[in-house]
């Protein structure tokens, strides 16, 4: 349903994240698959819009796999509206659909953490049936147009997004305009304000919003001709070709809008000689992704500073073609053990496939060997292919396809040493792979020390590393001084292939200048032996590091890009003011705005419950809120509208989430408000000032980019510090 590698957009009927291997972004951690409790129940009470009981609904729990899956657990409510599901797995991605005839169809999302038990209350609102007239700009009307996207948010708060991609599933019908141009939008509530895009293969995607849903005629949209794009499949294979009139799922993002803003294509399209044909807004597109229920299709296409395609940038131009290839799926077979041999259950395998001619040609292009290829060079020769999760003998079936593959197999608290093992899968139709070994994960125990060799408190003890991969862990020290750092696994190299051993401890007081680190070889660490780490009063190493980049023309490119950020966000700039959230409902404060924290440097936290990656950043959140003095440093954690203030409040005391939370408004006024700052992916970070403007924004960079994403701890640290009248506060 999302693509964005490392990062989650919002969208759907699911929120979640599509990560694409450990090359593109960060692997997948099953912590929370080994950790949690047993299945759980959700009560139901189905009401209407007068909060009286609906009997006879039908209740269904689903999982968004890409799509929405049923669990088979369903239910029907009583004479008083109610309905218990039981048996239902702790998952970040389950919803549960309610249908009643005569109501609008509703899915929310369930926000199981900890908890066994959760009541949910839901109100439904009967529809209105309204369309919309379709015409060219020559004032023709269009026929098969279609709806690429539909929002909008009904009275109780619930957020409603729809694309045609989920709308079967939904449950929803979607409908294409007639020879009259007449659309018929989907059933939805009155006295609601909603937004949809138009789409046509013939035409590019036109936004309207702001209106308002009746029955009958609710708007015109008038469609304007744009750049013809055309994606050219070759198949991958003897004799292989594409049916005509195939589907071929396209998210073509924007660089300026997201995965559904106005100008980005995310739409069903049908090929016709190995072609998919249709037009987009003349503008900059960030990547895009193309799916076929048969074929892997790829590259992926990205547009960043270290990719080595062409620029996806269709300004200026009269027309656009893309080429990819598409790979016939295959299922194969294999076996995830440990270094005994044994199976291991429960692993995340991802299987990618190589190019290996083109990999050659880049290669022979950079002059460089295999083990200096940068990883978005090597992307450029790698195609997504399937994903399984072995049994409890470590066996999995995957779709792979005929070709040179790698497999990367996830695993909290375990690495492969070889990175991703490399395979060749033969056209035959039954192959096992050879096994893929994983190894556990070293265990870091230390203790922060004073110059004297006294131990100290209250310290942040991180790992750091050059490398790529889940987010480092990061502890405060007892009272002894000592702390403990569990990785989920080894990271890889940050250029070329293989593993990045080498990594540093760094400890910072939080109440003063002092900070410390040792480097450790995470492939030759003794779990069983403590690590010292002193904390001196010398500039910290990571300031002289954390800005370097060792090829000048990256370096250049990187400039460039930030440069153009800056044009493009100009309110996202150093120095500007931040909008003060003043539409939100704030939690665990009495703060009704930022102005309140004025005097203390800010973190703002962008994320939603179901973003996996903003999951993963939540330890070192909690830490810098933890440890930090309260008087010169807050964390505002800022909440999408995609779920109402309670559920949120509910999320935040089961995961210890003590700092201020605001829950931005029915209208998305505050994601309004900072998307003119660049903010637009999630998680997202801005550190405030105390006079309440911008000092850091991961959106639009000051200099050579370190992120608040990945040093937020050493940042914050530097910030307060470095402020003028700030002292030394240690008890």
């Amino acid at each position: 349903m999302l693509y964005q590698s490392k990062r989650c957009w919002v969208g759907s009927l699911a929120v979640t994240c599509f990560l694409v291997m450990s090359l593109l972004a960060m692997p997948i951690s099953h912590a929370e698959e080994n950790s949690r409790p047993e299945p759980a129940t959700l009560k139901v009470s189905v009401q209407d819009e007068f909060g009286g009981p609906i009997p006879n609904a039908s209740v269904e729990a689903f999982r968004w796999t890409g799509e929405m899956s049923p669990l088979g657990n369903t239910a029907q409510t009583d004479t008083n509206g109610e309905a218990e599901l039981a048996g239902l797995p702790l998952d970040d991605y389950l919803y549960v659909q309610i249908s009643a005839e005569g109501y609008v169809r509703k899915t929310p999302a369930l926000t199981f953490t900890t908890a066994t038990t959760r009541d949910l209350t839901v109100t439904m609102y009967r529809p209105v049936e309204g369309w919309i007239e379709v015409r060219g700009e020559d004032g023709q009307p269009v026929v098969g147009a279609e709806l690429m996207v539909l929002k909008y948010t009904d009275q109780d708060g619930t957020e409603f997004v729809l694309y045609k991609g989920i709308a079967a599933s939904a449950g929803v019908p979607w409908q294409v305009s007639d020879a009259a141009g007449k659309l018929k939008l989907p059933p939805m509530p009155a006295n609601v304000s909603l937004s949809l895009t138009v789409i046509h293969p013939d035409w590019k995607p036109t936004k309207v919003a702001e209106l308002e849903p009746v029955d009958g005629l609710v708007s015109s949209v008038t469609l304007h001709k744009g750049v013809p794009v055309e994606v050219v499949l070759q198949p991958v294979g003897t004799g292989q070709t594409i049916p005509d009139g195939t589907t071929a799922d396209v998210l073509m993002m924007a660089s300026t809008s997201g995965s559904f803003g106005g100008l980005t294509i995310r739409h069903p399209f049908e090929i016709n000689d190995n072609r998919i044909r249709f037009q987009a807004e003349s503008t900059n597109f960030g990547e895009i992704r193309v799916a076929i229920d048969d074929y892997f299709v790829g590259p992926v296409r990205y547009n960043f500073p270290d990719s080595p395609f062409e620029p996806l940038n269709l300004n200026g131009v009269d027309s656009s073609t893309i080429d990819l290839k598409a790979y016939p799926k295959q299922k194969v077979r294999g076996r995830v053990v440990d270094h005994l041999g044994n199976g291991i259950k429960n692993v995340h395998v991802r299987g990618m496939l190589i190019d290996t001619e083109r990999m050659k040609a880049i290669k022979e292009a950079s002059g460089d060997s295999a083990d200096t290829i940068a990883p978005f060079q090597k992307a450029a020769a790698m195609t997504v292919a399937g994903g399984a999760t072995t049994d409890a003998t470590g066996h999995y079936e995957i779709e792979l396809a005929p070709g040179a593959v790698s497999i990367e197999a996830m695993h909290h608290g375990f690495y492969t040493k070889d990175e991703i093992p490399d395979f060749e899968v033969t056209p035959d139709a039954d192959q096992t792979l050879p096994d893929v070994v994983l190894l556990p994960v070293p265990i870091i125990r230390g203790i922060v020390q004073d110059p004297t060799g006294k131990p100290v408190p209250g310290v942040i003890a991180k790992l750091t590393s050059l490398g790529r991969g889940d987010t480092l862990p990061v502890a405060l020290s007892d009272e002894n001084g000592r702390f403990e750092l569990t990785m989920t696994r080894i990271p890889y190299a940050a250029e070329g292939e293989g593993l990045e051993p080498d990594a540093s401890i760094l400890a910072i007081d939080p109440h003063g200048k002092l900070t410390g680190s040792t480097d450790v070889d995470l492939l030759q660490h003794d779990s069983s032996s403590d690590t010292i780490v002193t904390l001196t009063s010398d500039e910290p190493k990571w300031l002289t590091e954390i800005n370097k980049v060792a090829d000048q023309s990256r370096y250049e490119k990187i400039q460039e890009h930030i440069e153009a950020l800056r044009d493009q966000y100009p309110a996202g700039v150093v120095g500007q003011p931040a909008p003060l959230m003043k539409s939100g409902t704030w939690l665990n404060t009495e703060a009704t705005s930022l102005e309140a924290f004025r005097g203390r440097f800010v973190l703002l936290d962008f994320w939603f419950i179901g973003c996996g990656p903003c999951h993963r950043d939540m330890p070192q959140i909690k830490v810098a809120h933890d440890a930090f003095p309260s008087d010169k440093f807050a964390v505002v954690s800022v909440h999408t509208n995609s779920m109402k203030p309670e559920v949120v409040q509910t999320f935040a005391d089961e995961n210890k989430m003590p700092y201020a939370i605001v829950v931005d408004d029915s209208r998305g006024q505050i994601s309004k408000e900072y998307r003119a700052l660049g903010v637009d992916s999630y998680p997202s970070y801005l550190l405030i000032d105390p006079d309440g403007n911008i000092l850091l924004n991961d959106a639009v960079p000051d200099g050579v980019p370190a992120s608040l994403r990945q040093h937020k701890i050493e940042l914050i640290h530097h910030a307060i510090q470095s402020w003028d009248g700030y002292a030394n506060d240690r008890p």
